[in-house]
């Protein structure tokens, strides 16, 4: 997306690619140095994407879970109702390590991540905590 406003000139990026989210946004007083600057910061994200996928390949065996995520609604409840569904996504979780679902989180707007943990074939979640850490929940065995 490219905006103009007065002389700042924006450029944003978002690409959703294989489960990969990759963003990027720049502001100069020129519009096409703001598409290079972007599209230098979309190139170093992908090659570091792709240097971390060299780094660490998934075992094999490990498939794509599916994922169902539901979302409860509580802002209007009565005492004597109980949040009720009011959105579902389902998803693939892909296989992959911990370093590298934490890049993915990285690369993500979202607060959290689920995949399937290439080493131990389960499902887990990774968030962002409020210190600026990241939390993992990982089903006991």
């Amino acid at each position: 997306m490219l905006k103009v406003e007065k002389f700042r000139h924006i450029a944003e990026v978002s690409i959703d690619a294989n489960g990969l989210r990759i963003n990027g946004t720049e502001e100069t007083n020129d519009m096409y140095s703001a598409i290079d600057m972007v599209v230098d910061k979309i190139e170093a994200q992908v090659r570091k994407y792709r240097e971390k996928l060299r780094r660490h390949k998934p075992a094999d065996g490990v498939k794509h879970l599916p994922v169902s995520m539901n979302v409860l609604a509580s802002g209007d409840l009565d005492e004597d109702r109980e949040p009720r569904v009011i959105k579902t996504e389902q998803f693939f979780a892909k296989p992959m390590d911990v370093d590298e679902a934490i890049m993915q989180l990285d690369l993500s707007s979202s607060e959290f991540l689920v995949f399937t943990n290439s080493r131990s074939h389960r499902l887990n979640v990774l968030y962002r905590r409020q210190d600026g850490n990241y939390g993992l929940i990982e089903p006991m065995q």
